[in-house]
């Protein structure tokens, strides 16, 4: 995304061109296969959902940390 202060980036829509970005990206399949990101959503509606790991520390510098409490 760009860099706008204005943007509220934990739950801005990425523009188009930092999706394309993504889909050029090589991740890991189940078999440990290399395949490019946009393979998982290219022929079908897919939902993806991003998960950190417990103890990665990417921004945690930058960001605030974010919880969520359900009552």
């Amino acid at each position: 995304m760009k860099n706008n202060p204005e943007v509220d980036t934990w739950r801005a829509v990425p523009d188009v061109q930092s999706i394309a970005n993504a889909q050029e990206l090589e991740i890991f399949d189940v078999n440990g296969s290399k395949v490019k990101f946009g393979s998982l959503f290219h022929d079908k509606k897919t939902i993806v959902v991003f998960i950190r790991h417990f103890f990665c520390g990417v921004g945690r510098m930058k960001y605030p940390v974010r919880s969520l409490h359900l009552t």
